[in-house]
C-alpha cells in the first residue's frame, strides 16, 4: 500500500506542478518545455494503468480515492483549457501549432483519466452532486464546443463509461443528444458508435428524462436502424435501444404518445421499401425485427388510418420462409406488433383486430411440422391470451377456441389407443397438444393448486401467465358462453397425452378430471330454468355417451378407470336431483336423447343405461372395483323419489334384459341385479312413504318387485347353457340366495299392511312354472329355495278354522269376512291350487330320476344332481300344514300336487347300481330328503284323519266329503301309496284309508274307480282294510280324465320299484361337502296310532319297518385313537348293496293288532301260546339302544351295525315264516 500511496502521491505532484506548462512555453527552453511535457505524458500514463487495475484491486482504489478530487481538478483544468483555445482562429493555431497541439494532447490524457475515473465504484461515491452536475456540464461543452475528433469521441466516452446511480446530472443532455443523433459530429463511425453507446447508458440510467422528448430523438434512431449501410455494432446498439425502450413501455404499462406515433406512421413508404431491401439482400431476420420496432411505436395509428395492410406484407412474406430460424423470429415479433396495437384500444371490441392478429397463428398452429416453429407460434398465441388479462371469457369464442379446436383436432390426438409420443406421425401436434391441455387447465381449473401446477410448467416453456376464467360470468350468459366453448373441453378431455416431464407413462388424467369439473362447477352456477340449460345438459350426457363408447378398456388399466369413474360421479353430483329423476310440470324437457337407440331418457335413467352398457368392457375385478360402486350411488338417486320406484325399477330392469346375450353377459348382469335388489330392499325397510301411496299405485311396485326377483330366472331361461367352469352364474345366484329371501320378505311384511301381496306371490310361481327351465338344472337348488319363502309367506288366512298367523290389520280384516261368508270345507282361494299346481311342476323337475337324463353339466363320476333344498321345501309345506290343520287345505294339496306325490311316493331313491358312486355326504342326503317327503306325506293324511274324526258331520250324511268323487280324485295316488316300496307310505295310506274311505260302513253310495279297485283286490286278501260296499257291481268302468291328471306313460302304477332301469347317459359326480345338511332335518318317527274306536275289520294290520341299511348317516364326532372312517367302508356298503338286491321285494306284513275279531281270536290266541316273551332280552337290547351305543368307538358301532343287520334279517325270516305259513 505505501507503494501504491508513493507512486500516486509522485504523479499528482508531477501533474499539479505542470498546470501551467502549456502557459510557460514562451518563457522556458523549448527543450526544458519538452522534458517538463514528457514528464506529465509519463505521468498521465501511468496514471491510467492505475486505474484499469483499481476496480480489481482494492489497496489501489483505496489510495485513489483519497485524491480523487484533486486529480478532477487537474483535469478540468486541461480540458477546460483546450475548450478555451477552441476559440482561436485557424491562422492562430498554424502559428503555435505545437502549442494547441499539446493542450489537445493533455485534454485527451484528461478524458481519458476522467472517464476511467467516473466508471470506478469508488469515485461515485466520493463525488457529491454539485461535482457531478459540474463534471457533466464540463463534458457537455467539451462535446458541443470542440472541433478535435478524439477530444469530442472521448468526451461522449465519459458518458458511456460513467457509473453515476443516477446518470449524469444536467436538463441539457436531452438536447446534447438530440444533435448529435441528427448529424454525428466529424460524420465519424466511431463517434456514432460511441453515441449509440452512451445514449443507451443514460437512458438506462435516468428514462424520464428523455421521455418529454421522445418524439424528437426517436425517429432519429429509426432512421439510423433503416440505413442500410449500418455496420454489425451499431445494428445492435439500436436494437438495444429500443428494447430497453420497449421493455420500459410494457413494464410500465404506458401508452406510446400519440404524436410519436404518427409522427413515425408518416415515414411509412420509405421504411417500408427499406424493409423489403432488407428482405432481398437475405437479411429477413433484421427485416421482421425493424418492422416490430417499428409497429409496436406506431401503436394504434395503423387501425385508425387504416393503413394496417400497407405494413403487413413484411410478415406474410416472412411467416412464409422456408427458413425455420425465420419463421420462429416472425412469430416471436408478432407479440410485440399484437401488444403495440392492442395498448391504446379497447382490444375486445375490436373484431377485426383480433382477427388480424389470430390470423398467421391459426395457420401456422394448424399446418405447421417443425416443433421449434409450432412452439414459437403457440407462444404468440398465449402472448396475445395474455393482453386480455380478466376478460379473456369475453373473446374467448374468437381468439380461443378455434385455434384450440385446431390444435387438438388431430387423429394423433383424439384417438383413444394409447400411442407413444415417438411412434406419432408429426411429433410437433403431439407435444403441441400437451402444452395445450395444460393451457386450457391453467386458465378454468376450479383447483388453485391444479392451475398453479399447470401455470408452472407453462411459464418455464413459454414466460407467459394467463389470468383465469372466472367461475361466475358477470356481464356475459353463462350457458352460452359454455356452449359456444364446449369443444375446446371435450377434445382436450378425449385426448391421450403422456406428461413430458414424468417418468411413467400419465396420461393427464387429474388435469382432464379438473376440466370436466370446471365445465361442471360453471353450469351449477347457472339457472336451471335458462332455456339454454337444457342444451348444455344433453351435449353433456351425450359427450359422456360417446366418450364411454370410444374408450378401450385394458386389464391393467385401473387409472384410466379412475378418470372415468370420476368424472362420472362428479357428473351425477353436479345435478339437480329433481332434474336427475325429473318431477315437476316441467319434468319432460329434461329428456335426452340416445345416440345408439334414438330414445329419450331423463337424465338418471340415461345415466344408469350407458353405466350397464359401461360395464361389458371391464373385467370381473374391475366391475368390482370401479362400476359397482357407481351403480349403486346411481340407484340411490334413482330411488330417491319413492313415487316413481316402478317405473325406474322396470326401466333397469328392461335395460339388463336389452343387453342379455350369454353367460358372461349374465354374470356380469347378475352382479348389476344383486346391487339393485339390494338397494330396493333398503328401500323398502326404510321408506314409511311407500305405505301412503294409493292401492293402484302400491300394485304397481308389488309388480315391479315381482319382476326384480323374477329376473335371474327369466335370464337364465333366455341364456343358452355355457361349459365354461370360469364362468358359472349359478354360483353368483346362490349367492344371494338370501337377499333373494330377505327382499321378498320384507316386500309382504311391509305391504301387506295396505294389500295382499299373495297375487304376487302366485304372479312369481306361475312364472317359474312357465319358464320350463328343464335345461339349467343347475338352478334348481336355487329355484326350489326361492319357493320356500313364497310359501312360508302366503296368507292363508284364509282358511277356515286355525288358520295360518295374521301380523297385520289388512288380513285381521280379511280374515273376519271369510269367517261370516265361508263354509265348512269351502275353499275360496283360487289362487292357491294353482301355486301348489306350479310347485308340483317344480318338485318333478327337481326329482333325481329327471335330473339323470342327459344332464350337460353331468360327467360319468356323478349320476346326478342332488337338490338339496328339497329338504327344507318339504319340511316347510309340513310346517304349514300341521300349523293350518286344515282337510281343506290338504285335499287340495293332494288334488294339485298329485303329479310330484306319485313320483316321490314311487321313486323313493336310486337303485343301488347308482347310490353305488355317491359318497356318503350324497347318500346321507338322499336319506334327509325321503324323510322329509315321508313325514309331508304322514302329516297331510293325518290332519285329514284327526279333522275327519273331530268333524261334525255324520259319516252317512250326503255332505260327507269321503264319497265317491273324491275317492276318484285320490285314485292314483292311494294307487302309488298302496304299492309304495316304502313301508311308512303304505302304512299311513292303510290307515288314512280305514278312518276315512273305509268308515262308509253299510254304505252303498261310495263306489270304486277300476283302477284303485284292482289293488284293492291284492290288499283285501292280505291286510286289515275296510272296503265297504266292495263288490263288482260298484266299481266304475269309465272315468273322466281330471285336468291335473299325470300321464300313465310316465308312471306305470302296477310296475314293481325294483323295475326301475338307469338311461345311458354321460353322468358326473357334484362335490356337495355341505356339513350344514346335518342341521337342516331332523327326520322324525311317526308312529302311527289307531283310534281303538275304529269300525274297521281286523284281518291283518298293515305293518312294515325298512332295514337299516336304507338309512344313511354321517358320523361326525372324531374318537381318539380311532382309526375308523366316519362312515361305512366301501367293502361294507358293498356288501348291504348285495344283502338288499338279495331280499324278497314283496312287502311283509305282521299282524301285531290287539283287537282281532272272534273269528280269528283263538288261533291268534294260540299262536301266541306258542312262544314265549323273554323280557330279559327286550330289556338288555332297550339298554343297549338307550345307554351303552354313545360310548362305543366308530369301530365298535360298525360293526354292531353289521350284526343288526343280520339280526333283523334273522327277524324278518321268522316273522314271515310264522304269519304266511
Amino acid at each position: 500500500m505505501n507503494e501504491y500511496y508513493l507512486n500516486i502521491s509522485k504523479i499528482l505532484k508531477v501533474l499539479e506542478q505542470n498546470l501551467n506548462l502549456t502557459n510557460k512555453v514562451t518563457s522556458i527552453d523549448i527543450n526544458q518545455h519538452n522534458r517538463l511535457f514528457s514528464q506529465v505524458e509519463e505521468s498521465f500514463n501511468e496514471l491510467i494503468n492505475y486505474l484499469k487495475d483499481c476496480e480489481e484491486n482494492e489497496a489501489l482504489s483505496s489510495c485513489l480515492s483519497n485524491s480523487v478530487l484533486k486529480f478532477i481538478n487537474v483535469f478540468q483544468v486541461h480540458i477546460t483549457s483546450s475548450n478555451n483555445q477552441q476559440s482561436q482562429s485557424q491562422k492562430e493555431k498554424s502559428k503555435n501549432s505545437l502549442l494547441f497541439s499539446q493542450i489537445d494532447k493533455l485534454a485527451i490524457f484528461s478524458l481519458r483519466s476522467l472517464g476511467y475515473f467516473l466508471y470506478s465504484s469508488f469515485t461515485v461515491k466520493v463525488l457529491m452532486d454539485s461535482q457531478v452536475k459540474e463534471i457533466t456540464k464540463l463534458i457537455e461543452n467539451t462535446i458541443g464546443i470542440t472541433k478535435n475528433k478524439n477530444i469530442c469521441n472521448y468526451a461522449i466516452w465519459c458518458f458511456s463509461s460513467q457509473s453515476f446511480q443516477n446518470g449524469p446530472i444536467s436538463t441539457k443532455l436531452p438536447e446534447t443528444y438530440i444533435k448529435l443523433l441528427s448529424e454525428t459530429p466529424f460524420n465519424s463511425k466511431t463517434i456514432e458508435s460511441e453515441i449509440l453507446n452512451s445514449f443507451n447508458t443514460l437512458l438506462q440510467q435516468n428514462i424520464q428524462l428523455y421521455l418529454d422528448s421522445i418524439q424528437d430523438w426517436l425517429p432519429l434512431v429509426f432512421n439510423k436502424l433503416f440505413r442500410v449501410e449500418n455496420l454489425i455494432n451499431q445494428i445492435e446498439q439500436l436494437k438495444e435501444i429500443l428494447c430497453f425502450l420497449i421493455e420500459y413501455y410494457q413494464k410500465k404499462n404506458i401508452s406510446v404518445p400519440e404524436d410519436l406515433s404518427f409522427k413515425l406512421l408518416e415515414c411509412r413508404q420509405e421504411y417500408m421499401q427499406k424493409l423489403e431491401i432488407l428482405l432481398k439482400s437475405k437479411n429477413e431476420v433484421l427485416a421482421i425485427q425493424y418492422w416490430t420496432f417499428y409497429t409496436f411505436f406506431l401503436a394504434n395509428a395503423p387501425f385508425v388510418d387504416r393503413v394496417i395492410n400497407q405494413l403487413t406484407p413484411i410478415p406474410e412474406i416472412s411467416f412464409k420462409n422456408d427458413n425455420k430460424l425465420i419463421k420462429i423470429e416472425s412469430f416471436n415479433n408478432w407479440k410485440l406488433f399484437m401488444e403495440g396495437a392492442s395498448r391504446d384500444s379497447d382490444l375486445k371490441k375490436e373484431k377485426k383486430k383480433m382477427q388480424l392478429f389470430i390470423a398467421p397463428l391459426s395457420l401456422s398452429l394448424a399446418t405447421e411440422k417443425d416443433v421449434d416453429v409450432k412452439k414459437a407460434s403457440f407462444s404468440s398465441w398465449m402472448y396475445l391470451l395474455k393482453q386480455f388479462k380478466q376478460s379473456l371469457y369475453e373473446v374467448f369464442p374468437i381468439v380461443f377456441t378455434p385455434i384450440y379446436v385446431n390444435i387438438l383436432k388431430k387423429p394423433n390426438f383424439s384417438k383413444s389407443q394409447q400411442t407413444p409420443p415417438n411412434e406419432i406421425e408429426n411429433i410437433a401436434d403431439y407435444h403441441l397438444g400437451e402444452n395445450a391441455l395444460l393451457l386450457l387447465v391453467s386458465i378454468t381449473s376450479p383447483s388453485q393448486e391444479v392451475r398453479k401446477s399447470a401455470k408452472q410448467k407453462l411459464q418455464a416453456l413459454y414466460d407467459v401467465v394467463l389470468e383465469t376464467i372466472p367461475l361466475v360470468f358477470t356481464n356475459i350468459n353463462a350457458s352460452e358462453w359454455l356452449l359456444g366453448n364446449l369443444e375446446p373441453f371435450k377434445l382436450a378431455i378425449q385426448s391421450r397425452y403422456i406428461l413430458s416431464d414424468s417418468n411413467t407413462p400419465q396420461f393427464c388424467f387429474n388435469e382432464k378430471i379438473e376440466l370436466w369439473n370446471a365445465i361442471l362447477k360453471r353450469m351449477s352456477n347457472i339457472d336451471t330454468k335458462d332455456e339454454k340449460y337444457l342444451l348444455l345438459l344433453k351435449d353433456l350426457l351425450l359427450f359422456l355417451q360417446q366418450l364411454f363408447e370410444q374408450m378401450k378398456i385394458e386389464p391393467d388399466e385401473d387409472s384410466t378407470l379412475f378418470f372415468y369413474q370420476t368424472i362420472y360421479k362428479n357428473t351425477i353430483q353436479s345435478i339437480q336431483s329433481s332434474i336427475l329423476i325429473g318431477g315437476g310440470s316441467d319434468s319432460n324437457q329434461y329428456l335426452i336423447k340416445n345416440i345408439n337407440s334414438g330414445k329419450d331418457y331423463i337424465p338418471i335413467d340415461f345415466f344408469i343405461l350407458n353405466i350397464i352398457e359401461f360395464g361389458f368392457k371391464l373385467t370381473s375385478e374391475q366391475t368390482k372395483e370401479h362400476l359397482l360402486p357407481l351403480f349403486e350411488e346411481l340407484l340411490t338417486i334413482t330411488f330417491s323419489k319413492p313415487l316413481d320406484m316402478s317405473n325406474r325399477l322396470n326401466f333397469i330392469i328392461g335395460v339388463m334384459n336389452d343387453n342379455l346375450d350369454n353367460e358372461t353377459t349374465l354374470c356380469y348382469l347378475l352382479r348389476l341385479w344383486s346391487i339393485l335388489t339390494s338397494t330396493v330392499h333398503k328401500l323398502i325397510e326404510r321408506s314409511h312413504v311407500l305405505l301412503t301411496l294409493p292401492p293402484t299405485m302400491i300394485d304397481c311396485i308389488l309388480e315391479s318387485i315381482s319382476n326384480l326377483l323374477l329376473w335371474p330366472l327369466r335370464a337364465v331361461a333366455g341364456t343358452p347353457y355355457s361349459s365354461d367352469n370360469s364362468m358359472d352364474p349359478c354360483k353368483i345366484l346362490t349367492s344371494n340366495s338370501k337377499l333373494w329371501k330377505n327382499t321378498l320378505q320384507s316386500m309382504c311384511r311391509i305391504f301387506s299392511i295396505k294389500t295382499s301381496t299373495n297375487p304376487s306371490i302366485g304372479y312369481i310361481f306361475q312364472t317359474i312354472d312357465d319358464l320350463q327351465l328343464t335345461n339349467h338344472q343347475n338352478y334348481y337348488d336355487f329355484i326350489l329355495a326361492t319357493s320356500i319363502p313364497l310359501l312360508e309367506l302366503y296368507d292363508l288366512s284364509f282358511i277356515n278354522g286355525n288358520g295360518a298367523s295374521i301380523t297385520n290389520n289388512y288380513a285381521n280384516k280379511r280374515k273376519q269376512k271369510n269367517m261370516k261368508n265361508q263354509s265348512e270345507g269351502e275353499f275360496e282361494d283360487a289362487q292357491l291350487p294353482k301355486i301348489l299346481s306350479n310347485l308340483s311342476n317344480l318338485l318333478v323337475n327337481c326329482h333325481f330320476s329327471k335330473m339323470i337324463s342327459n344332464n350337460p353339466i353331468l360327467n360319468n363320476s356323478q349320476p346326478f344332481l342332488i337338490i338339496n333344498s328339497l329338504v327344507p321345501c318339504f319340511n316347510t309345506i309340513t310346517n304349514i300344514l300341521k300349523k293350518c290343520k286344515s282337510s281343506t287345505l290338504c285335499l287340495v294339496l293332494l288334488e294339485n300336487m298329485e303329479s310330484s306325490l306319485i313320483l316321490y311316493i314311487k321313486d323313493t331313491k336310486p337303485l343301488p347300481s347308482i347310490t353305488s358312486k355317491l359318497d356318503s355326504q350324497e347318500k346321507y342326503q338322499l336319506t334327509l330328503i325321503r324323510d322329509s317327503f315321508i313325514n309331508l306325506w304322514d302329516t297331510t293324511l293325518e290332519t285329514l284323519i284327526q279333522n275327519n274324526i273331530t268333524t261334525s258331520s255324520s259319516i252317512n250324511s250326503s255332505n260327507y266329503k269321503y264319497n265317491s268323487k273324491l275317492l276318484e280324485q285320490l285314485e292314483l295316488l292311494l294307487i302309488s301309496a298302496f304299492t309304495s316300496p316304502v313301508n311308512e307310505i303304505k302304512e299311513k295310506a292303510l290307515y288314512f284309508w280305514n278312518e276315512t274311505f273305509g268308515t262308509h260302513i253299510n254304505s252303498k253310495s261310495l263306489e270304486y274307480p277300476s283302477k284303485l279297485s284292482k289293488t284293492l283286490k291284492k290288499l283285501k286278501d292280505q291286510i286289515s282294510i275296510q272296503l265297504p260296499n266292495f263288490n263288482d257291481d260298484n266299481i266304475q268302468q269309465q272315468q273322466t280324465k281330471r285336468p291335473n291328471e299325470i300321464n300313465d306313460e310316465s308312471i306305470d302304477l302296477d310296475e314293481s320299484y325294483d323295475d326301475f332301469v338307469l338311461p345311458n347317459s354321460q353322468l358326473k359326480k357334484v362335490n356337495n361337502n355341505d356339513n350344514k345338511l346335518l342341521n337342516q332335518y331332523q327326520p322324525s318317527n311317526t308312529t302311527v296310532n289307531y283310534n281303538p274306536n275304529t269300525n274297521a275289520n281286523n284281518k291283518k294290520k298293515f305293518k312294515f319297518s325298512d332295514p337299516p341299511t336304507d338309512q344313511y348317516v354321517l358320523i361326525t364326532k372324531q374318537v381318539e385313537n380311532d382309526a375308523a372312517t366316519q362312515s361305512m367302508t366301501d367293502h361294507q356298503l358293498e356288501i348291504y348293496e348285495q344283502q338288499k338286491l338279495t331280499r324278497n321285494s314283496s312287502t311283509s306284513f305282521s299282524n301285531n293288532n290287539n283287537n282281532n275279531n272272534n273269528n280269528n281270536s283263538a288261533n291268534s290266541n294260540g299262536n301266541n301260546n306258542k312262544y314265549l316273551q323273554d323280557e330279559n332280552v327286550l330289556g338288555l337290547i332297550n339298554d343297549i339302544k338307550n345307554k351303552l351305543l354313545e360310548n362305543q368307538s366308530t369301530q365298535s358301532l360298525l360293526q354292531i351295525q353289521s350284526v343288526s343287520i343280520e339280526i333283523t334279517n334273522k327277524i324278518n325270516n321268522i316273522l314271515s315264516n310264522r304269519l304266511y305259513k
